[in-house]
């Protein structure tokens, strides 16, 4: 019987990778919301006999109503359009780039290839330089369809993922340049004694 390794298969189907991604957050979120609620339970139970006092009832039932409106809150949703191309991305993001994790002040880029029906599809993946963000809003990635392919043209897609690639590197130095050129510092004027 042969045994597939999930992270292997993962690499090259993002529709795999973002399953197990969002199962993982689905858990994350289900944990979080049973320990809110128990939370919640526990500090009601608690918080009357040892005092008597009903201010510290009354504190203790509003403090566990706010403990279930945030367990309500974290509740696993479905993604939306939008928020599922942005993790897409991002997973595409941290497959092909070793330096994923880094946040750098200039534009990124890197090839992908896309199965899209009976063609390959060439895409051009952009992380955005770290700008202001609301809790990861607006999302750094962007795609852009460069090429389609016929699948059967092994060679011919070979051809043209290299040349992509040489396109996102060359992008990449040009954005990097005009970051440092942006913020190197400019000799003032010398003055002699």
């Amino acid at each position: 019987m042969v045994q597939i390794n999930a992270t292997a298969t993962d690499r090259s189907d993002p529709a795999a990778g973002l399953q197990r991604l969002r199962a993982g957050e689905r858990h994350r979120r289900i944990g979080t919301c049973l320990a809110l609620g128990v939370l919640a339970v526990v500090l009601l139970v608690v918080a009357a006999p040892p005092t008597g006092s009903p201010g510290a009832t009354v504190g203790a039932v509003v403090v566990a109503a706010v403990l279930c409106l945030l367990a309500v809150g974290t509740w696993p949703s479905e993604w939306g359009d939008t928020e599922r191309v942005d993790y897409e991305l991002a997973w595409i993001w941290r497959q092909v780039r070793a330096d994923a994790e880094h946040e750098l002040g200039w534009e990124r880029y890197a090839a992908w290839a896309e199965a899209v029906g009976e063609e390959v599809e060439l895409q051009l993946i952009c992380c955005a330089p770290i700008a202001d963000r609301v809790a990861g809003a607006p999302s750094p990635f962007s795609r852009l369809a460069v090429r389609r392919l016929d699948a059967e043209d092994v060679e011919g897609a070979a051809e043209a993922m290299e040349q992509l690639r040489g396109e996102a590197a060359e992008g990449e130095w040009r954005a990097r340049e005009r970051h440092e050129r942006a913020y190197r510092p400019r000799a003032g004027p010398t003055t002699s004694s």
